[in-house]
């Protein structure tokens, strides 16, 4: 964490007065961390070695340091900096906006939908005829829209609790959040979000529907409470019916097109 980012600036220039450490110094440190081996505590024929002799050492690609630990060494030197400037020791924050861009890892590597396909996936009678929302299946008609206009995770929309639905300052939203809930887990603390309902959404009708659900059954708490939960999670019905058999059947399934493919699309 912090002492190995520090111990690498330490490396470069010495045990240099914290306000000495500008741009340039900061720029350099960065061509430094470029050129440098993973692991080289771990590595007795590098452990010894100092960092201007490693980064005159010519290492494959596959053999550096990946661009997302010189980001968390960025990203730490810049919040010391930071601390520093707040109290007086230094003048600026020499590491701000330095980042690399972030390295796609294969299996976050999803094939987003083409407006094409959207409107292939959407069309109403293909849609309303696989959902078989007319039957009272609404979930599958109701969550992959539900994520196509918000963006939401398929394990964000499953657990939805009715009073996730409300409105905030006159606007109706959807609330991301566990309120201590076991059977809704966010994948991260960032995940707890407010997320403004669409107005195409609501232009289906999906408040009337969360209305209706109510009206029928006052002892009702989740807006899809027919599905199953099963392996720590309500999704695998959806997921299931999405990625095996509306994927397939419309011609559109490939190895990295799947559910979460609306989530990148949205963010595209």
């Amino acid at each position: 964490g912090f002492k190995s980012s520090l111990n690498l600036l330490i490396e470069s220039f010495g045990d240099i007065p914290v306000s000495q450490v500008d741009k340039q110094k900061a720029v350099t440190l960065k061509s430094h961390m470029l050129k440098l081996p993973k692991n080289r505590r771990k590595n007795p024929e590098l452990r010894d070695k100092h960092l201007h002799e490693l980064v005159e050492m010519k290492f494959g690609a596959n053999e550096k340091i990946s661009n997302r630990t010189i980001n968390e060494h960025l990203s730490y030197l810049s919040s010391f900096m930071v601390w520093c400037k707040n109290h007086g020791y230094a003048y600026d924050n020499p590491f701000a906006g330095l980042k690399l861009k972030r390295e796609t890892r294969p299996r976050d590597e999803r094939d987003r939908f083409s407006d094409l396909e959207i409107h292939k996936l959407f069309s109403r009678y293909d849609y309303l005829s696989a959902t078989k929302v007319e039957t009272g299946r609404f979930a599958l008609y109701w969550i992959p829209l539900i994520s196509l206009f918000s963006g939401m995770r398929l394990g964000e929309i499953c657990p939805l609790y009715l009073d996730n639905i409300r409105k905030i300052k006159n606007r109706w939203c959807i609330e991301v959040n566990e309120e201590g809930r076991t059977d809704k887990v966010l994948k991260t603390l960032s995940s707890r979000r407010i997320i403004p309902i669409h107005n195409t959404l609501i232009e289906l009708g999906l408040i009337e529907f969360i209305e209706l659900l109510k009206k029928k059954d006052p002892n009702r708490e989740r807006v899809f409470q027919e599905l199953p939960y099963g392996e720590g999670s309500y999704i695998r019905n959806v997921s299931r019916w999405w990625n095996s058999r509306f994927l397939p059947k419309l011609g559109l399934k490939t190895s990295k097109k799947n559910f979460h493919s609306l989530r990148h699309t949205v963010s595209d």
